[in-house]
């Protein structure tokens, strides 16, 4: 079985939000610090080369839960991080604005 990236996970979703193609190309070139996450979670993703948005989401759930010490509260903390630009898991609605 081929593991999916995060990205693929978010395809669908931002169909749904109708993000705008420019839009989606500024966040996915974003500094994953700029999503908020804590430096210990940001130390790690360094630590594996994930500096942006577009590098994190081209990793698998796997590829990020393989890092040292990153397990699924490191998970979750970048699943959140990727809500506040807009980024949804799949069965999850974006907030009304």
């Amino acid at each position: 079985m081929i593991a999916k990236s995060l990205l693929s996970d978010y395809i669908s979703v931002m169909g749904k939000n109708r993000m705008e193609a420019a839009e989606m190309e500024e966040k996915l070139h974003m500094y994953a610090a700029e999503l908020g996450l804590t430096v210990r979670t940001l130390n790690m993703l360094e630590k594996r080369n994930i500096f942006t948005v577009n590098d994190l989401l081209h990793c698998t759930r796997q590829e990020l839960l393989s890092i040292g010490s990153f397990g699924a509260g490191s998970l979750e903390e970048v699943y959140r991080g990727l809500e506040t630009i807009g980024f949804y898991r799949p069965g999850q609605e974006s907030q009304p604005r």
